[in-house]
């Protein structure tokens, strides 16, 4: 009889607090369901050590034109990320000289089964804080869409936004980024 007394006298407050239980709860898994994923650093790593050997001497035979007895750069030096999501691709980093210019240097891009879906030429040299390259919590068609950072002027820095179109890694966007010194 004391229990149901005590029941009674605070039930307005025991049905605020069960109320704030229930909305606390569904918020949670509200949020943690609908929660976006951030960017991905992306890694280095040796090419011998992440991609087929067929695969890599595809990808060094059709970005290098040898001339005369020259010799293919050393397998050992070419970098490669992987950017993965259901599907995944490599970007290689070639590491040599020969594929640079004032523009910068020869990256591509290649799906596991070898096509060739991106190639630029861009300066690995930007300011603290950045990334070459950057995996976006967006994905395409499968694959995950990438962002490659540009340093543009002196305070200046691009980012543009690809993402796999009609077998292509394709520019969906692109801004500036102020450099914060």
């Amino acid at each position: 009889m004391m229990k149901i007394k005590i029941l009674a006298k605070y039930r307005f407050g025991l049905a605020i607090l069960v109320s704030l239980i229930v909305i606390i709860a569904f918020g949670w898994g509200f949020l943690t369901k609908t929660q976006v994923t951030k960017a991905t650093l992306l890694t280095w790593q040796p090419a011998r050590q992440v991609v087929e050997s067929a695969l890599l001497q595809k990808v060094l035979t059709e970005n290098f034109q040898l001339v005369n007895s020259e010799n293919f750069p050393d397998v050992n030096q070419v970098k490669v990320v992987t950017l993965a999501a259901e599907n995944k691709y490599f970007v290689f980093d070639f590491h040599t000289l020969k594929v640079c210019g004032t523009a910068g240097c020869l990256y591509s891009a290649y799906t596991t089964d070898g096509q060739n879906i991106l190639s630029l030429m861009l300066n690995p040299q930007l300011p603290k804080g950045f990334s070459l390259l950057v995996q976006s919590a967006e994905k395409r068609n499968g694959y995950p869409c990438l962002d490659v950072f540009q340093q543009n002027y002196n305070e200046l820095v691009s980012s543009s936004h690809f993402c796999l179109n009609s077998g292509q890694l394709l520019l969906l966007n692109q801004s500036l980024k102020e450099i914060e010194l």
